[in-house]
C-alpha cells in the first residue's frame, strides 16, 4: 500500500516524511495493519519496513501510537523475497531487529524502551536483535552506529554476548562477515566489546572441534580486515593456534586451503612455530593443502619453510604435488605449482598413487575447452620430468578416454618410446651416419622423448655423424629448449669440447625471446693428439683369462661356502629356541603341573560359572597352541582355581563354555570333508560367546557376533574367506547400522568416511534387502564424501550371500584391479561401487548394474540396473592385517632369494630360506603363545579356593568370583560381599582334605562316646583330613579299632563330614535368574576386561523386551541411583 512505500522512501527528508505520513494514516488507517505479500519483506507492517529503512523515533512513534502494540508484532513469512539484500532472517523477526540491522542508535533506543523483552526474542533462526546488528554491519555506510547499536544492547544486557545460533557464538559471527577498509575500526571495535562481554567465547568449539580462530581461517575476505582480526584473535587466544579440530586440522591447515596469503600463513606459524610440519588426521601437510587451492607464492613460502614436505605423503599415499594436480580451480595455478614442485625434485614425477603414475592422472583429468591448454601444459611438463611414465600400458590402453589434444600429445610422444625400445633402430645410423637422437634434436623434439631415446642408447650421446658432430652440436644448432642443451651437457660435460669435421666447436645458448637460432662460434683446436697402436700377442691375453677364470672360480666356491653357512646358522638358531621353549615347559609342568598320569583319557570335571561340565582331557586340548588347550594340558593343574568339592573354577558363562564343550566333543568325531559348524548360543548371547572365544585363544567371527544380518555360520565364513584371498581378513568393528544411525548419505559418510585416526582405510558393507537378499562390497581404500571423484582400490569386490535367485554365494572381483573408478566418493550417496554404479545406494534403496567395473554377477537380478529396497544395512572397519597379532622379526622381511648359482642349485638354496622363514614364524608364535599362556593363567584361574563364591538365586545355582561382585565398588553387590560381611556368611576357612593331624583330633574330641584309647590310635598314626575321609569300617579295623559299635560310630560320623564337606556355602539370592545372570555375565566381562584377558570393551546387557521392565529394577535394586547407567547406559 501507499503507506509501505512511503516507509520504505529513504530519498525523502524527515519533514516531508511526516507531512505524508500522517494523511495516509488519517484516510486510510488499516494500512498499519496491512501485512505485504511479495514487496520488500514478505509479511512486512509498515513499522518494520521503517524500521529497515532507517526511519527516525519519532517517526516510528506515530506508526506505534497509530497501530498500539505493533512493536510486539514479528514478521510471520519469508517467501518469494525480491531484494535478497533486504532480508534480516525475516521470520519471526521484529521491528528491534530491523532496526538494529539498519536503523540508528536513537531508533533501537525508542523501541527497546518500548519493548525491553524484544531484545531476548529470536527469529525462527534463532536469531536475535544483535545478530541483526553484527550481521549488517558490513552493509552499513555509517558503521560506528552498528557500534553503539552493540553497546547500548550489551548494557541492557551483558548476557546477550553469550548467545548462539546453530552453535556459533555471536563473536564468530563478528569475524567471520565480510567487512570493507572503511568499516575495519567499527568491525574491530565490536569484536572486542563482545570478547569484553563473553570471553570465553573465543575458545568456544564448534560440533567438529573448530575454534573461532579455525572458522577465521575458512572464511574470504579483504586481506587487510583478514589480517586485522587474525593478529586480534592471537592476541586474545594464543593457544588456539595450536588447537586441532576432531579431524586433527590446526588453523595452518585451513589457511592453506582456503587461498591465504604468504603473510596470512607467516602470522600463523610465528605464532605456532613448527606447525608447518604438523600433519592432520590423515597425514596432510599445510603444503599438501596450499598445492590443493592456494596460490604459488603461498606454495613457495610453505616450501621454504620445511622443504621436506614435498617428499611428505598422506595416509592414502597422496603427495603435494598429487594435490596440485587435483585442483580445478585454477588450472593455469596447477601447472605453475606443479613446475615449481618438480624445480625442486624432479622425482616428484616419477611418484605413483595405486600403481597409477602422475602422467596417467594428468592425461585422465575431464578437461573442458578452457581447461585443456593448461592441461597440455601440465602433460607436457611432468612428462619432460619423468618420460618413462609414457611406457606404463595403462598410458596406451586408455588414449580413447582422453581429451582429442591430450591423446594427440600421446600418440606423438609414443612413437619415440617405441623407437627407444627398438635396440637395432637405435644403434643403426642413416645415410648421413645419424642416430634417432640427432634426427629427434634436429626436429626440436621434447625434452622428456629425448630422455628415452638417450634411456635406448645411451652411448650415442658421443656419436658421431659424417661432420662429426655429435647430438649436442645438433642440438645447440637446432634445438629451441635450453633445457634440451642443459640435460646434453649435464649427461657428459666432456663433449662441450668436442669438434666437428670443420674443426668448431658449436655451444648455443639459449633465450626466451629469441626468435632466430644462434650462430655457431668456432675455436680452433690448439692441438692435434695421436694415439700409438702397441702389439700385444695372443698368449698374454691367455694368461690374463686363465687368472681372471681362477679368481672368478675362488670367488664363487667362497660365495656359495658362505651362503650355506648362514642357512645352517639359521637352522642351528630356531632348533636351539625350540629347545629352550620345551625346556621351559617342561619347568612349568614340574613345579606347576602333574608331571606323571597325565592321560587324554582323564575326565575333567569343570565348574563353569555354577553349571557342572564333564569332559575328556583329550578333548579340551584338541585345538593346539590355543589357550583352552594350555589350560587343561596339565601343566598348570597344581595352580588351577578350584571350588569346594575340587573341580576345576572357569568364572565364565555356564552356556557359553557348554557350546564350545560341544563344538569340541563333535569335532573329535567329525573329518576334514565334514567339519561341524562353530561354536552358537541364543542371540542374547552371541557377544559373550564372542568374547569366551577370544578369551580362550579360539578362533572367533566379529560378523557373528555384532552383526544384524549375518546370522549364519557359513555366511561369515565365505566373507572372511573372500577377505583371505587377497591378503585382505582383520578384526571387523561395527561403524554404522542404518536401523541405529539412519538410513542417510550423511549417517553413511560420518560414521565411516577416514576424516579422525585414519584407522577406516578398509571397510565392509553388508545390505539386506526387504526380499531378504544379502549383498555388498569391500574397498580397501577409504570413504571420503568431500573428494567428490572416483578413486581405485585394488583390492575391492562385490559379493552376494543370498537371494537374487543365486545357487551359492558369489564373489565379484574387479576386472582390472588397476581400474581407477573402483568405488566413487560422493556425500549425496551412500556407498557406491563401480564406474557405471554398479552397486549404488541412494536413499533407501539399493541399485545394481554390475558388469561395467566388476566381473559380471551370476543372474540377471545384478545385470540388469534393477533396484531393490534396504531392510538394513552395516558397515564394518577391518583392521589392518598386520595390527592383529604381533609379527616375527622376518614376518614383513622377506627372505632374500639368490640368482647368482645355477638354476638347480639357486631352487634348492631359495626353497630352505623359504622353509626356515616359515619355520621361524612358527617358532616365533609358539614362543609368543608361551608367552601369553603365563599372563593367562595367572590373570584368570590363578587363585584360592576361598575366593569363589556359590550363589542360590531362586533356585538356580551359579558361581562367580568375589573379585566380580565388587568389580563395581558402589553397587550392593560390592557391599554385600565387602571382607567383613563375607566373613560373617561363614565361608570354610579349610576344606576337609586339607587338614593337619592337629585339626583331625579338634574334630574328634567333639564326637562324644568315642573312647581315649582310640582317639590315640589317630594321634599315633597322624591321620590327615584326606585319610579321615578315606577310611571306611576296613580301615578302622586295620587302625586298630576293635569295637563293633565304635567302628559304627566312627564311620557315621566320617560319612556325615563327608557329606557337609562337598556342600558348598551357599548365599541366596532372592531375584530372577534371568535378570541376575544377565547383571553377572555383564560383571564377568568387565571384569575380564579390565585385566586385558579381551579386548573389546564389553556390550551392555541385551535383554528381550518382556524382561527389560524387570531387568531395570533389578538393576537398580544393586546400582541405585546414577550407578544404575552403569549396567542400563
Amino acid at each position: 500500500m501507499p503507506l509501505h512505500y512511503l516507509c520504505a522512501n529513504k530519498e525523502l527528508d524527515e519533514t516531508t516524511a511526516f507531512e505524508n505520513l500522517k494523511p495516509l494514516i488519517e484516510k486510510h488507517p488499516e494500512a498499519l495493519r496491512h501485512e505485504t505479500a511479495n514487496t520488500f519483506e514478505s509479511g512486512s507492517l509498515p513499522i518494520h519496513i521503517a524500521c529497515l529503512s532507517k526511519k527516525s523515533p519519532e517517526f516510528c512513534r506515530v506508526l506505534i501510537e497509530a497501530y498500539p502494540g505493533s512493536e510486539r508484532i514479528a514478521v510471520k513469512q519469508s517467501e518469494d523475497v525480491p531484494d535478497p539484500d533486504q532480508v534480516l532472517d525475516v521470520e519471526g523477526a521484529l521491528p528491534l531487529h530491523y532496526a538494529c540491522g539498519n536503523g540508528t542508535a536513537a531508533t533501537v533506543q525508542y523501541l527497546y524502551k518500548l519493548y525491553p523483552d524484544a531484545i531476548n526474542h529470536a527469529t525462527t533462526n534463532g536469531h536475535y536483535p544483535i545478530h541483526a546488528a553484527i550481521r549488517r554491519m558490513s552493509r552499513r555506510d555509517n558503521a560506528t552506529d552498528a557500534v553503539d547499536i552493540v553497546q547500548f544492547l550489551l548494557d541492557c544486557d551483558s548476557k546477550m554476548a553469550s548467545l548462539e545460533v546453530a552453535g556459533q557464538p555471536l563473536l564468530i559471527w563478528a569475524c567471520c562477515e565480510k567487512y570493507s577498509d572503511s568499516n575495519l575500526n567499527a568491525a574491530l571495535q565490536v569484536i572486542n566489546l563482545l570478547y569484553d562481554a563473553c570471553p570465553e567465547s573465543i575458545r568456544k568449539e564448534d560440533r567438529n572441534g573448530m575454534m573461532l580462530l579455525h572458522q577465521h581461517c575458512l572464511r574470504q575476505m579483504n586481506e587487510k580486515m583478514s589480517m586485522a582480526i587474525l593478529k586480534l584473535l592471537l592476541e586474545k587466544c594464543p593457544e588456539a593456534v595450536r588447537h586441532a579440530c576432531s579431524k586433527g586440522i590446526l588453523p595452518i591447515h585451513i589457511a592453506a586451503s582456503t587461498s591465504k596469503p604468504p603473510e596470512f600463513c607467516r602470522v600463523l606459524i610465528e605464532a605456532y612455530p613448527g606447525s608447518e610440519r604438523k600433519c592432520n588426521a590423515t597425514g596432510r601437510l599445510p603444503l599438501g593443502y596450499a598445492c590443493m587451492t592456494n596460490t604459488v607464492a603461498t606454495v613457495q613460502y610453505l616450501y621454504k619453510c620445511y622443504p621436506d614436505a614435498i617428499n611428505h605423503a598422506t595416509t592414502k599415499g597422496i603427495y603435494p604435488i598429487h594435490e596440485a594436480m587435483s585442483t580445478r580451480e585454477s588450472p593455469i595455478t596447477a601447472v605453475e605449482i606443479v613446475k615449481f614442485l618438480l624445480v625442486c625434485d624432479s622425482k616428484m614425477a616419477s611418484l605413483e598413487v595405486v600403481g597409477l603414475s602422475l602422467l596417467y592422472l594428468a592425461c585422465r583429468q575431464d578437461y573442458n575447452d578452457s581447461s585443456i591448454q593448461a592441461g597440455i601444459q601440465m602433460i607436457k611438463v611432468i612428462y619432460d620430468a619423468h618420460p618413462e611414465a609414457i611406457e606404463h600400458r595403462r598410458i596406451s590402453s586408455d588414449i580413447q578416454r582422453y581429451h582429442q589434444q591430450v591423446r594427440a600429445f600421446i600418440n606423438s610422444q609414443l612413437v619415440y618410446s617405441r623407437q627407444a625400445k627398438d635396440h637395432r633402430q637405435m644403434t643403426t645410423p642413416d645415410h648421413n651416419g645419424r642416430l634417432p637422437l640427432h634426427t629427434a634434436l634436429q626436429n626440436n623434439v621434447r625434452l622428456g622423448s629425448i630422455k628415452l631415446l638417450v634411456k635406448g642408447n645411451p652411448s650415442a650421446v658421443r656419436n658421431v655423424d659424417i661432420s662429426c658432430a655429435i647430438p649436442l652440436h645438433v642440438a645447440c644448432e637446432h634445438h629451441d629448449s635450453p633445457t634440451v642443451v642443459q640435460y646434453l651437457v649435464e649427461l657428459d660435460t666432456t663433449t662441450l669440447g668436442t669438434v666437428d669435421s670443420q674443426v668448431q666447436v658449436t655451444i648455443k645458448v639459449q633465450n626466451p625471446t629469441r626468435k632466430s637460432r644462434s650462430k655457431k662460434v668456432a675455436a680452433k683446436k690448439s692441438s692435434t693428439a695421436t694415439l700409438a697402436k702397441k702389439r700385444i700377442t695372443k698368449i698374454g691375453y691367455l694368461d690374463k683369462a686363465n687368472a681372471k677364470l681362477k679368481a672368478a672360480h675362488d670367488i664363487r666356491e667362497r660365495d656359495y661356502a658362505a651362503e650355506i653357512k648362514r642357512l645352517d646358522d639359521k637352522e642351528e638358531e630356531l632348533l636351539v629356541r625350540l629347545s629352550k621353549l620345551e625346556e621351559q615347559k617342561e619347568k612349568v609342568a614340574t613345579e606347576h603341573g602333574e608331571t606323571e598320569d597325565v592321560s587324554d583319557d582323564d575326565l575333567i570335571e569343570i565348574n563353569a560359572g555354577g553349571k557342572i561340565i564333564a569332559a575328556k582331557r583329550g578333548t579340551l586340548c584338541l585345538l593346539k597352541g590355543t589357550r583352552l588347550e594350555a589350560l587343561f594340558s596339565g601343566r598348570w593343574d597344581k595352580k588351577l582355581q578350584r571350588d569346594s568339592s575340587g573341580r576345576i573354577f572357569l568364572d565364565v558363562n555356564g552356556d557359553c563354555f557348554q557350546a564350545i564343550v560341544d563344538y569340541l566333543n563333535e569335532l573329535a568325531i567329525s573329518s576334514d570333508e565334514d567339519p561341524p559348524d562353530y561354536p552358537t548360543v541364543g542371540g542374547e548371547n552371541r557377544l559373550i560367546l564372542h568374547d569366551h572365544l577370544q578369551l580362550f585363544g579360539l578362533p572367533s567371527s566379529t560378523l557373528m557376533s555384532e552383526s544384524n544380518i549375518i546370522k549364519d555360520m557359513s555366511q561369515a565364513e565365505s566373507i572372511e574367506h573372500w577377505l583371505q584371498e587377497d591378503g585382505s581378513a582383520g578384526t571387523m568393528k561395527l561403524l554404522y547400522r542404518s536401523s541405529r544411525e539412519g538410513l542417510s548419505p550423511e549417517a553413511f559418510h560420518d560414521k565411516c568416511d577416514d576424516n579422525n585416526s585414519g584407522d577406516n582405510v578398509r571397510t565392509l558393507v553388508i545390505i539386506e534387502t526387504k526380499e531378504g537378499g544379502i549383498l555388498g562390497g569391500y574397498s580397501n581404500t577409504p570413504w571420503d564424501c568431500f573428494n567428490g571423484n572416483y578413486i581405485g582400490a585394488d583390492k575391492a569386490f562385490l559379493f552376494a550371500l543370498s537371494g537374487f535367485n543365486i545357487p551359492a554365494p558369489c564373489k565379484m572381483k574387479l576386472k582390472d584391479k588397476d581400474d581407477v573408478e573402483a568405488i566413487m566418493n560422493d556425500g549425496d550417496h551412500g556407498p557406491v561401487f563401480g564406474g557405471g554404479h554398479d552397486l549404488c545406494v541412494e536413499g533407501s534403496r539399493v541399485y545394481l548394474d554390475v558388469g561395467h567395473t566388476y566381473e559380471i554377477g551370476p543372474t540377471g537380478e545384478f545385470n540388469c540396473n534393477e533396484n531393490y529396497e534396504i531392510n538394513e544395512m552395516e558397515v564394518f572397519q577391518v583392521s589392518d592385517p598386520g595390527k592383529q597379532k604381533q609379527l616375527s622379526p622376518c614376518s614383513e622381511k622377506k627372505a632374500t632369494l639368490v640368482d647368482r648359482f645355477t638354476r638347480e642349485v639357486n631352487v634348492a638354496i631359495n626353497q630352505k630360506w623359504l622353509t626356515l622363514q616359515e619355520l621361524e614364524e612358527e617358532v616365533f608364535s609358539l614362543e609368543e603363545s608361551f608367552k601369553d599362556e603365563i599372563t593367562f593363567i595367572d590373570s584368570f584361574v590363578s587363585r584360592d579356593t576361598s575366593g569363589v563364591v556359590m550363589l542360590n538365586v531362586s533356585g538356580t545355582m551359579m558361581a562367580t568370583e568375589r573379585a566380580v561382585l565388587m568389580f563395581a565398588e558402589d553397587s550392593v553387590l560390592a557391599q554385600q560381599f565387602d571382607d567383613t560381611k563375607w566373613t560373617e556368611q561363614g565361608c570354610k576357612d579349610m576344606r576337609v582334605k586339607d587338614w593337619e593331624p592337629d585339626d583331625v583330633m579338634k574334630w574328634m574330641k567333639k564326637i562324644t562316646d568315642i573312647p581315649n584309647n582310640v582317639a590315640q590310635l589317630f594321634i599315633e598314626n597322624e591321620i590327615t583330613g584326606s585319610e579321615l575321609i578315606a577310611l571306611d569300617k576296613e580301615g578302622l579295623k586295620m587302625l586298630g579299632v576293635k569295637r563293633v559299635g565304635t567302628i559304627c560310630l566312627l564311620f557315621d560320623e566320617i560319612s556325615a563330614l563327608k557329606k557337609s564337606s562337598s556342600e558348598d556355602m551357599v548365599t541366596l539370592i532372592e531375584h530372577s535368574p534371568y535378570c541376575f545372570g544377565k547383571i553377572l555375565d555383564y560383571l564377568r566381562m568387565k571384569y575380564l576386561h579390565s585385566i586385558d584377558l579381551i579386548d573389546n570393551e564389553p556390550a551392555l546387557p541385551t535383554v528381550c523386551d518382556d524382561q527389560k521392565k524387570r531387568f531395570a529394577k533389578v538393576v537398580k535394586y544393586y546400582f541405585p541411583g546414577e550407578s544404575s547407567s552403569f549396567v542400563l547406559g
